[in-house]
């Protein structure tokens, strides 16, 4: 039989084991408005483009926000990196501004993203382990 007093211990107990914490670096951003300029922008280029409003202003904000970036020298995460075109800065967007394709390139597994208005490519590994830049836990420490 178990008692009201060992159960409120075994709670105690199980309270009492250690957590683990993830301590991340502080980021300290220097331009911290052009960050939110350029997201900004982005997210109205995807919004007016998804829309179906006027592909052109969508070219405009995105044209717009690539200025921003290298003006204000500003380092996109890469995940934003991969949905703005190099050659137009136009976004790639798969319904409408893009094409998706699964392509073998020596030996490792690419998606081939085809922009539709210049017809430049990219290409992402995609596999298990592949994680991007922005991504990685190598700068943070596990405290217990």
């Amino acid at each position: 039989m178990i008692s009201a007093t060992s159960v409120v211990t075994a709670d105690a107990a199980e309270m009492k084991l250690p957590q683990q914490k993830v301590i991340r670096p502080e980021i300290k951003l220097t331009n911290r408005p052009n960050y939110h300029h350029v997201n900004f922008l982005l997210q109205a280029a995807a919004f007016v483009k998804c829309s179906g409003a006027s592909d052109a202003l969508s070219q405009v904000y995105s044209d717009t926000a690539v200025g921003v970036k290298q003006k204000g020298r500003v380092r996109l995460h890469p995940s934003l990196k991969r949905c703005v075109c190099k050659r137009c800065n136009g976004l790639l967007t798969p319904p409408a501004g893009s094409s998706l394709r699964l392509r073998k390139v020596s030996g490792k597994t690419c998606l081939v993203v085809k922009c539709e208005r210049c017809a430049t490519g990219k290409r992402f590994v995609v596999s298990d382990n592949h994680c991007l830049k922005g991504e990685k836990l190598d700068g943070y420490t596990l405290v217990f």
